[in-house]
C-alpha cells in the first residue's frame, strides 16, 4: 500500500535544476570555508535561503501549510 501524496504546491516549488545549483554552490562554499559538524545544516540552509532570495523558506513552509489544510479537510469530512 502506498501512502497518499500531498506534494508541494506548484507555485511554491523551486525547479530541481535551480535548487540543485543552490545546493551545490552552498556545499562548495561550505567545503571552502571548512565548515563541519553541527554547523553544516544551519550554514547550508542560510546560504540556500540567501541564494534563492527567500524562496527556499517559502518552499519549505508550503508543504506544512498544505498538509494542515488537507488534515483540516479530512477532519471536517469525518465529523459530518
Amino acid at each position: 500500500m502506498s501512502s497518499p501524496r500531498n506534494p508541494i504546491p506548484t507555485q511554491d516549488e523551486i525547479p530541481s535544476d535551480i535548487i540543485n545549483g543552490y545546493i551545490e554552490r552552498a556545499q562548495s562554499e561550505m567545503d571552502a570555508q571548512g565548515i563541519s559538524s553541527k554547523a553544516i545544516t544551519p550554514f547550508r540552509l542560510q546560504r540556500i535561503f540567501e541564494l534563492s532570495e527567500g524562496q527556499s523558506l517559502k518552499a519549505n513552509i508550503a508543504p506544512v501549510k498544505n498538509n494542515a489544510q488537507l488534515a483540516a479537510g479530512i477532519a471536517v469530512a469525518f465529523h459530518v
